[in-house]
């Protein structure tokens, strides 16, 4: 299930629209309420990039070019003890 939400011209993005599962817009409401900025959370991303870059993808999917890529997930597995 994907969720839209619409972006009005203030941010330069006038009349897109951004699709996103629930669970990426819970992601995105966790992550605005650990009180991180907006600048803190880009400059974090783009670290992020960054280290795939240079280190490689350590969760075995490849970077995203689309960083709303709803069909992109991370899996884990996990041995029994």
């Amino acid at each position: 299930m994907a969720m839209e939400a619409s972006s009005n011209s203030r941010d330069g993005l006038s009349s897109t629209s951004l699709q996103l599962s629930v669970e990426q817009w819970e992601l995105l409401r966790r992550l605005r309420n650990s009180h991180l900025t907006k600048a803190q959370i880009t400059r974090a991303y783009d670290e992020l990039d960054r280290l795939d870059r240079e280190l490689g993808n350590l969760f075995n999917t490849a970077p995203s070019t689309d960083p709303v890529s709803p069909s992109m997930t991370i899996t884990q597995q996990i041995s029994p003890s």
